[in-house]
């Protein structure tokens, strides 16, 4: 049985240039196009791909057209990521690196 990855991947200052939030209705929206094409690139070979984003959830719509615009490929979508401490853990051998952050 073949065992996909899941990918956490942040929205801005990863798959586009960082904006504040008080500045994205005004500051174009910058695409890092190496990113996301790795992230579709792993999208199509089978893993799972988890857009994260500090964004508050009434960004919603905006996140999903933007994403939509610069042609991200992704199953799921997390807003407000920053407001709580997020932990993942997969099975026993992963637990020391809860704290260790991996960028593609």
């Amino acid at each position: 049985m073949i065992k996909y990855p899941t990918y956490f991947v942040d929205i801005d200052g990863t798959l586009v240039k960082y904006r504040k939030f008080t500045e994205i209705n005004e500051v174009p929206l910058t695409p890092i196009q190496s990113v996301i094409d790795k992230v579709n690139n792993e999208y199509d070979n089978g893993a799972h791909i988890v857009i994260t984003t500090a964004r508050p959830v009434e960004f919603e719509l905006f996140t999903k057209q933007e994403l939509e615009k610069i042609g991200v490929k992704y199953h799921q979508l997390i807003l407000a990521a920053a407001q709580d401490m997020l932990l993942m853990i997969e099975t026993q051998r992963h637990l020391m690196l809860i704290e260790q952050l991996v960028s593609i």
